[in-house]
């Protein structure tokens, strides 16, 4: 809305404009008359042409205004390196854990994940890949079974898995399916 406060200024010009208008003149002819106007810039005049120069003032200012906020860019001022800011794993956790503690998917020491994926609207669905030794099963794997907090699918070529279960609890609770066997 600051384009209104030029509008008398347009105004005011297409006035001058309208009244130095002759039939006849060209530009080089109309430039000495308009210096003429400026010297007493508030005698004003009306003629035939005054209404048309009102009219086509405004409609050029109007065509100028609209240009300039069409073209104007969402530019962020300070932000020109980006505005991305660290994660807090505290805040977080407590968006996306559930409370009881072993109704989680653990995915790090600090950070868990809740079974209830209409809470968070997210997948819940996880496939670990990596290397021998990169620690698949001792840093994730493990973790999660231990918890027994949802059905798996385990696929554990080595049965480390089912012996750390033994191990641990004296028994395996799991159901284990060999595919290695095939019959003919």
């Amino acid at each position: 809305m600051v384009w209104l406060f030029a509008l008398p200024i347009v105004w005011w010009a297409a006035l001058l404009l309208g009244d130095s208008i002759s039939p006849g003149k060209n530009l080089m002819e109309l430039l000495p008359v308009l210096t003429e106007k400026l010297n007493q810039p508030f005698r004003i005049h009306f003629t035939e042409y005054t209404v048309k120069c009102l009219f086509l003032c405004t409609l050029l200012y109007g065509i100028g205004v609209g240009i300039f906020y069409a073209n104007q860019k969402n530019y962020r001022r300070g932000e020109e390196h980006g505005s991305a800011k660290w994660g807090d794993v505290g805040k977080l956790c407590k968006k996306y854990r559930d409370m009881p503690y072993a109704q989680n998917i653990l995915l790090t020491q600090n950070f868990r994940i809740g079974l209830n994926c209409y809470k968070h609207r997210r997948n819940l669905n996880i496939l670990v890949i990596g290397g021998s030794g990169a620690g698949k099963s001792r840093t994730f794997a493990i973790p999660n079974i231990m918890q027994c907090n949802c059905s798996m699918v385990i696929t554990d070529p080595k049965a480390g898995a089912r012996r750390f279960r033994l191990k641990r609890t004296g028994t395996t609770q799991m159901i284990v399916r060999n595919q290695f066997e095939l019959e003919n």
